[in-house]
Order: structure tokens, then sequence, then C-alpha cells
């Protein structure tokens, strides 16, 4: 669905749920009906295709796939039908090889990742290739690994009592919680994208965001919560800790009949690993400034994007919406940065008040941040609070 063809708030509550509409949950809370949104993006199996022949491979078995560390690295069994050479390549989300192991023969292969790649994002794709004895790459595994379909989120229950979000992954997933209004804006996410394995699953949230700007949410009458969780490509393998420094290997320290697997044989990728977990990406992070305009009884905005994620938004196309007290005040389709908006505060109450915004892309990638101001007899003052 395009963002951008459909209402304000609809397009922040699209943004809640994963970038596309999905079926909401009603789930009972303690105090007043709350909305639970939750969607699941379940990936189909692939299976190993030969280049030539029948497939030598017979199984895979990758444990664990997440929460990578140094001294919890995966571990690979697999066996082939008969004796050939498995080696292994590991790519970052740029098709870049960070990691080559070279295989012995045999029909049984178990072998441990010693060193995990550094990378700068959580996401490392493998790929095992099978060699002849000859030294000529027979198969890879997986040919094309594909995804799939929608599936819901189960048990998805606001625990107001105990302060939790419950729901249940039935995948391997990376799973992400955010913390919005129904027909208002977007609060916060409440958890980052996270791996999680299959289960029921317990999230910790005392109802308040933006740093206890916003309070008491449980008690909120259209507060919507969005579990969103998708399953990980067969090949996929996520790091516990990514970090910003990417080490590659270069393409001349692979063997010459490995030369052409320097870069991944799946057709479209990285494009096809970005469209597959593009939403898989940290929220934008916002500066927003609210000050007293000085001279008139009008405030003045202004929004601005983290330096280090400025080239991610602008290369998107996307746009701002603005809400004052969580309700709907304007937006701006194409949006530019810094945007700037002078709002006036005449009509207001005396007291403390705030303005929320929202960046939502066209992948329905979010970016939320909230500002306090007071109001004294129409006229703005600094937030002391």
């Amino acid at each position: 669905m395009n963002l951008f063809s459909i209402c304000p708030v609809n397009r922040v509550a699209a943004a809640l749920h994963c970038g596309t509409m999905s079926s909401l949950h009603l789930a009972s809370a303690a105090r007043g009906s709350v909305l639970l949104a939750a969607c699941l993006f379940v990936q189909a199996p692939a299976a190993a295709v030969e280049l030539s022949g029948r497939s030598p491979f017979l199984d895979v078995v990758v444990q664990p796939r997440i929460a990578l560390t140094k001294s919890s690295p995966p571990q690979f069994e697999v066996r082939t039908r008969e004796s050939q050479t498995v080696d292994l390549l590991l790519y970052d989300d740029q098709g870049r090889v960070v990691y080559y192991r070279p295989g012995l023969a045999g029909q049984n292969h178990s072998f441990t990742v010693e060193a995990m790649p550094r990378v700068s994002t959580p996401f490392i794709s493998y790929l095992l290739l099978a060699r002849s004895a000859a030294g000529e790459v027979v198969a890879y595994y997986p040919e094309e690994p594909k995804g799939g379909e929608i599936a819901k989120v189960r048990d998805s229950k606001l625990l107001s009592e105990t302060g939790h979000i419950q729901f249940a992954v039935p995948r391997l997933s990376v799973v992400r919680v955010r913390a919005g209004l129904k027909d208002g804006p977007c609060l916060e996410t409440i958890l980052p994208w996270q791996p999680m394995t299959a289960g029921q699953k317990r999230v910790a949230w005392d109802g308040t965001c933006q740093d206890g700007i916003l309070r008491n949410l449980y008690q909120h009458p259209s507060i919507l919560v969005t579990a969103v969780a998708i399953t990980l490509p067969l090949n996929v393998l996520a790091v516990e800790t990514p970090d910003p420094v990417v080490s590659s290997v270069t393409a001349k320290k692979l063997p010459a009949a490995l030369q052409r697997f320097a870069k991944p044989p799946w057709q479209g990728f990285p494009t096809r690993l970005e469209g597959e977990l593009s939403r898989v990406l940290a929220d934008y992070r916002l500066n927003l400034q609210v000050e007293p305009d000085g001279k008139n009884p009008s405030i003045r905005i202004r929004l601005d994007c983290h330096p280090n994620d400025r080239e991610r938004l602008l290369n998107d196309r996307f746009e701002v919406m603005l809400f004052v007290d969580t309700i709907f005040l304007t937006e701006e389709e194409q949006g530019i940065l810094p945007f700037r908006y002078t709002m006036s505060t005449r009509g207001l109450s005396s007291g403390r008040h705030f303005i929320t915004v929202n960046v939502v892309d066209r992948e329905g990638r979010l970016g939320t941040a909230t500002r306090a101001f007071a109001v004294k007899e129409g006229l703005p003052m600094d937030d002391r609070e």
C-alpha cells in the first residue's frame, strides 16, 4: 500500500503495523478497551537447488541463528549424498564476503564459525558450496531464499496490571513493538527490532513514552500497540551486537574456483534482502525543538534528523506530520529538512501541552519525537517540568 495515498492518521496507523494494513486484534485491559494490532511476515522455506544433477545437500541444520556472539557462534551440521567438499561463505547486508571457511571432503560436515565477523547491521546471509574432487562447484545452498505469507501473532494481550505486552511468536523472527493512538500519532517504539525464538513472549512496558512526557497510556481509551514480527529468511543469521566498522574478505582471498561467489549468487541481492527485511531498520532519530516565539503568541517548531540517519532518510520520499496534544495539526507530504513551522497558541488553555512529530517514508519506516511546552493566558512559556 502506498502510504501517501491514504489520510494522515491512517498513514501513521499503517506505519504502526508494518507498512501494510493488517487486521486488528481486540484485547481487554483492566481499564477500558485497548486495541492491540499484530501481524507477522512468514518466510516460506527454500530448498537447495543444484547447479547440475541432483542436489548433493540432504540436511542442513544451523544452531543458533540469533543472538550470535564470539562466545555463541553458529554451528553448522551438513549431510551430503556423497563425498563432497563443503565451503562456507558469509555475506553482510551489502553482499560483501565477511567470512570464508574452506571445507574438507566427506558426507557429514560439522563446523563452527570460529570468529564472528564484524558487521554494521544485525543480519548475515550464509551460502554453502558443494565442490567435486576436482574442485568444481557443483551446487550451492540455498539457491533462492524466498519470502512469503502473512500470519497473525497469536494470544496478543495488554497486561496493565503487571505492565507487560504479551504475544506468541510462531517461528524464529525479528520482532518490533510500537505504541501509538488510534487515529493519532505513533508515540514510541517500545521494543526495537529484536530476534526472538518461537513461543510466548512478554515485553515490559510501564505505560510511558518519550522519556515520561506521555504517561498512564494503559488507561488511554485509544491506545494502540502493535507487535510486528518478520521471520528470518532460511539462510539469514542475526548477530547480537552489530559493529559500525565492517571488515570484508576481498575477492582475491577466495580460491580461483570461488571468485564468482565474491558476490552472492541470488538474483537481485542485496536489493532482495533489503526488500524482505527493509522494515528491520532502526527508527529515524529526530531532533525536535519547540520554542516560544518571544514576540507573538506562537511557538517555533524545528525538526531535523540525526546526522547518521540523514542520508538514509533524504534518499527516500518522506512526509512530516504534526500533532498537538495527540490531535492532528498539519502535514508536509513532501518533507524537507530541516522542517520549520510556526504555530499560534491562541485558543490553547493555560498549562502544559506537547507537540508530537511523525516522519514516515514510503516503506512505512518511522521516526517520532515529542516535546512539551507551557501556555499561560494564551502565551507560550518555557516548559520547566
